[in-house]
């Protein structure tokens, strides 16, 4: 009984089930620390090697205009068509997307400006436009 209560304090601590500090415990009571500790993550392994990864990782810092393609942005259709091209393997646009992640990469859309656009004009608009939106917001 004593030993459920500590179990019980231990996962508390820890943030975690009392079942699944019991079931530590057992591992170690069994096959020592070497039994509880982590293994190689589960999963499918990676298809591309690591030196892949960062061939494809370089690649996705140089403009895809610079390597012959004819879009502006990385993302995940583009780079699951590149890394075909190159490697020969193919990805999903979602596993394309995740990889692009865990390589280190978000995406970021580019903003965009209008040369010609003058700004006194775009501020009295916006002032325009929330007067006329609140005077319409009271009316209903």
């Amino acid at each position: 009984m004593n030993e459920l209560q500590n179990c019980t304090k231990v996962a508390e601590l820890i943030k975690k089930s009392r079942n699944t500090v019991q079931a530590w415990v057992k591992l170690f009571n069994e096959g020592g620390l070497e039994a509880i500790t982590p293994g190689s993550p589960p999963g499918r392994p990676s298809r591309l090697s690591d030196e892949q990864k960062e061939e494809l990782k370089l690649d996705v810092m140089t403009h895809p205009r610079e390597l012959g393609y004819e879009f502006s942005n990385w993302e995940g259709k583009s780079v699951a068509e590149h890394v075909y091209i190159k490697f020969g393997v193919s990805f999903s646009v979602r596993a394309a997307q995740k990889l692009l992640h865990a390589l280190g990469f978000s995406l970021q859309r580019p903003r965009y400006k209008f040369p010609k656009a003058d700004p006194e004009k775009q501020e009295e608009f916006i002032h325009e436009f929330k007067k006329n939106w609140i005077l319409l917001d009271q009316t209903t």
